[in-house]
């Protein structure tokens, strides 16, 4: 299949189906017999990447014979069911095998009345994605710059009443260096890699000092598109380098530690909107280990990262480090709920966070803390 370029999905039908129309273009030049599958996977995007899969539509041809230049409309059947409104949201499909562009789940489909101009006179032309048709350049690229930003870790602010670090604050961002799905081209390759900064501040407010440790971690990552293991499965895979230093000077009181690491990803779908999830990651450390000499004895060099919930309501996250050397380790556990679904208002989520072990800063790499804070997130 030379271009394949998803043009519009119509609503949500009352059996949970959506039906998405794709265009199908023969760039080449030379005829050809492209085949239709009965079943393609696709990704649903949004707080979260859900694999589904779309049937071919009745009235769509297993095989097009398509000239030079020449395109064709298929149509395929996405079929939601009971979990429509919990899957859809206001969500993004893509087809990842065939490189399409995200189009909103929801959208309906839009009909565009064009009348015949005056004469003299220049028709104007159809956006196909609801924007004036002339934008500034400045606006175009300030646009530009801001879709490529989006959340990573968590941001939360918690409180708990334990001493030296009663207040947790983190933020957290991403941004897509490379990425030409941001401008509304083909996705490609490129599109995976990325700047990630997370910040965790550590505020004893009861003490004179403004904060007991702040960690900052810069990374560089490259993230692949989930791709479809079965109907319900979906895989990934990321690799990156990461810095984790705590902006102080000295070996008494300055942390930094590099690392380089490999995460597959695993999901599958529960049913009823429910998902779990599986991160394990190998961790190898690069450089210096300045101030913290030691710390794989209390963190070790693998982590693995679980969680299970769903995007409208409860969901539970762990994140484990062991060292089976030393058999010393952490483990951070994050509860969360949207607020909305109580009380309206803020779409913000109450967020309950435990921690045990060692290493939740990087100044108290070596001494073992039970913490337990509640807060609120933006994004979880």
């Amino acid at each position: 299949m030379q271009q394949a370029i998803i043009t519009h999905t119509d609503g949500i039908a009352t059996d949970g189906s959506v039906l998405v129309e794709i265009l199908v273009v023969n760039d080449s030049q030379v005829d050809r017999q492209i085949d239709v599958p009965a079943v393609v996977a696709g990704q649903l995007q949004g707080d979260r990447a859900d694999m589904v899969s779309l049937e071919r539509a009745d009235d769509t041809s297993s095989r097009l014979a398509l000239a030079p230049g020449a395109f064709a409309t298929v149509r395929y059947k996405l079929n939601l069911g009971a979990d429509s409104a919990t899957m859809a949201g206001n969500r993004l499909i893509s087809i990842p095998q065939w490189n399409t562009a995200q189009v909103s789940v929801k959208a309906p489909r839009r009909e565009v009345a064009i009348s015949e101009p005056e004469r003299g006179t220049i028709a104007p032309v159809a956006n196909h994605a609801g924007h004036p048709p002339v934008q500034s350049r400045l606006e175009r690229e300030e646009n530009r710059f801001l879709a490529n930003f989006s959340p990573y870790e968590p941001s939360y602010i918690v409180f708990g009443n334990a001493k030296d670090s009663e207040w947790r604050v983190q933020l957290s961002f991403k941004y897509r260096l490379l990425g030409t799905a941001a401008d509304g081209a083909r996705p490609s390759w490129r599109d995976g890699l990325y700047f990630g900064f997370t910040n965790k501040l550590f505020w004893d407010i009861a003490s004179d000092s403004s904060f007991r440790d702040a960690n900052y971690l810069p990374e560089l990552f490259y993230r692949t598109p989930e791709f479809a293991l079965s109907s319900h499965t979906g895989a990934g895979l990321q690799v990156g380098l990461q810095h984790e230093s705590n902006g102080r000077a000295g070996k008494v009181q300055g942390r930094s530690v590099n690392n380089v690491y490999i995460s597959p990803t695993v999901s599958q779908q529960l049913g009823d909107g429910y998902r779990l999830s599986l991160a394990p990651r190998a961790m190898l450390l690069v450089g210096g280990k300045a101030g913290n000499p030691d710390i794989l004895k209390y963190r070790g060099a693998s982590s693995l990262d679980i969680s299970l919930g769903k995007d409208d309501g409860l969901l539970l996250s762990a994140s484990g480090r062991y060292n089976f050397n030393s058999g010393k380790g952490g483990l951070e556990t994050d509860l969360s709920y949207p607020i909305d679904r109580f009380l309206g208002g803020p779409n913000l989520y109450l967020f309950v966070q435990s921690f045990t072990g060692y290493g939740e800063s990087l100044f108290d790499y070596n001494r073992r803390m039970n913490r337990l804070r509640i807060g609120f997130a933006i994004t979880r």
